[in-house]
């Protein structure tokens, strides 16, 4: 489970070879979930790399210097104890899918006990410099919910799910996000994205023009 982060450019229509992060974002121990900050100077991931419950992890952020990447910061807060606590008590916890604002004031992550079972979407909002504990949001379902994102404005998410019907599957939905935390308006973004195999992981470039999105099968 040795993963890393990678990245890729696009120049002319065209995406560059991809290349990954050298150290000291990368290590042996499995990084996954980059976010970019809407500027390109920070990226947001998740690392079990250490002993990441009492260094802050296991999500960090690190900062562009140039074409290095400084040494990575551990988010920490309400964010590292809630997976503190989940580990307690579940022995074993799984994620699928981060995201962090254009302010870089909220965090939201698809997790749960057990990656092959129903995950739900937590959310923590930075206040005074300290991440506040992560809570189940109420767009959360006895189903599944996967690979969350906040677009450009900052309160419109899509989300993966299968607890609100559809086509089949996992389908993405868009919602509103507000300020408290809470979330209304959610739309089935329909078709040609959704179709009867699982569609999930969607993402809209800054400028609203291109999105990007996972079709298994």
């Amino acid at each position: 489970y040795d993963g890393d982060v990678w990245m890729s450019e696009k120049r002319n229509d065209s995406w560059t070879r991809p290349r990954a992060l050298a150290k000291p974002v990368n290590s042996s121990s499995g990084e996954d979930e980059p976010v970019i900050s809407q500027d390109g100077q920070n990226v947001y991931y998740q690392s079990w790399s250490g002993n990441w419950q009492t260094l802050g992890g296991p999500y960090y952020s690190s900062e562009l210097d140039g074409k290095r990447w400084k040494t990575p910061k551990a988010l920490g807060g309400g964010i590292n104890q809630m997976f503190v606590d989940s580990m307690a008590r579940y022995h074993t916890y799984a994620t699928d899918g981060m995201s962090v604002s254009p302010d870089q004031k909220t965090f939201i992550v698809a997790a749960g006990s057990d990656y092959d079972g129903n995950l739900d979407i937590y959310i923590s909002k930075k206040k005074d410099g300290k991440w506040r504990y992560l809570k189940k949001s109420p767009i959360s379902t006895a189903k599944d919910e996967r690979s969350v994102f906040i677009a450009a404005d900052g309160k419109t998410i899509y989300f993966a799910s299968s607890g609100y019907g559809g086509k089949g599957g996992l389908d993405i939905f868009k919602a509103e996000l507000h300020s408290d935390g809470t979330v209304d308006h959610i739309v089935n973004v329909g078709a040609p994205f959704n179709t009867h195999h699982d569609d999930y992981g969607f993402i809209v470039a800054g400028n609203g023009y291109e999105a990007y999105f996972v079709r298994d099968g």
